[in-house]
Formats: C-alpha cells, structure tokens, sequence
C-alpha cells in the first residue's frame, strides 16, 4: 500500500466522518428545534392546566359551602311538602264543607219553593173553585128561569113548546 493510497484512505474516512458528523449535527438540530416545539407546548399546556386546575380550585370552594346546604335540601323539601299537603287536605275540607252548605241550602230553597208553588196552585185551584163554581150556579138559574119563562109563555101556544127551542136559545 502506498502512501497515497494511505492518504486518499485517510482523507475517504475524514469525509465518510465529515458528513456523517455533519449529519449528526442537523440531525441532533433538528431535534433540538423540536424539543423546543415540544417544551413550549409542554408550558403552553401546562399554564392552561394550571389556569384550569385554579378553576376546579375555585369551582370546589363554591361546591363545599354548596355542598353543606345541599345536605339539608332533603329536610327542607319533606317540611315544604308536608306543609304543601296540609295546605291542600285543609284547602279540600273547606270546600267539603262548602259544598255541603251550598247543597243544604239548595235543599231548602228547593223545599221552599215546593212549598210556594203548592201554595199558589192550592190558591189559584181555590180561586178559580171561586170564580167558576158561582159563575155555574148562575148559569143554572138563568137557565132554569129562562126554561120557566118559556113554558109559562109559551104554555098557550102549541106549535112551539120547550121541545122545539134549541140549547142556546134556552142558555141564554
């Protein structure tokens, strides 16, 4: 082997070297630019779970005073219905009650009534009993007077007798 030979191996090597550090060296850049993405990611995230994990911090303050009134909600809501229900029971009786006296009040009146209509038709039968019974007995001595004037007046005359006059002529 000969010294060039040596030498162009050398100089083939410290290439091969050359490009392969410089290879390297991107590399190792190019994933240092992306750990850099990466970690400002990583803090980017890292303040938002920061900024969350203060809300959840602030939500659950509130929830826990919450919380100890929620734990006496149940109680409260049993007191509002039992009062609700008494209310109703109480509100239903009045009306039992209310309708029962308008309904014995109805009976009355109704009983009431009865009796006025009774009345009133016991007092017009009366009256008219009054007006049609004389206004009868009148027509019958009308008649009876006019059936005795025509007999003693006619009595002489034989073509017309008591048979020939017609009913109306004697009613009237």
């Amino acid at each position: 082997m000969d010294y060039q030979s040596t030498e162009f191996a050398f100089v083939l090597i410290l290439s091969v070297l050359l490009v392969q550090s410089l290879g390297v060296t991107i590399v190792i850049f190019m994933i240092n630019r992306r750990l850099r993405d990466i970690e400002g990611g990583m803090q980017r995230m890292g303040s938002r779970i920061v900024k969350a994990l203060s809300s959840i911090k602030d939500i659950l303050g509130q929830i826990v005073p919450l919380s100890s009134r929620l734990s006496t909600w149940p109680e409260q809501v049993l007191k509002a219905s039992d009062s609700v229900m008494a209310a109703v029971r109480e509100s239903d009786r009045l009306m039992t009650e209310g309708i029962g006296r308008i309904r014995a009040g109805a009976r009355d009146a109704a009983e009431r009534l009865d009796g006025v209509r009774q009345s009133f038709s016991e007092y017009s039968f009366r009256v008219h009993r009054g007006i049609i019974d004389p206004s009868r007995r009148i027509s019958a001595a009308v008649e009876a007077i006019f059936a005795t004037l025509k007999r003693v007046v006619f009595r002489g005359r034989s073509s017309i007798g008591p048979e020939f006059v017609s009913e109306e002529e004697g009613f009237i």
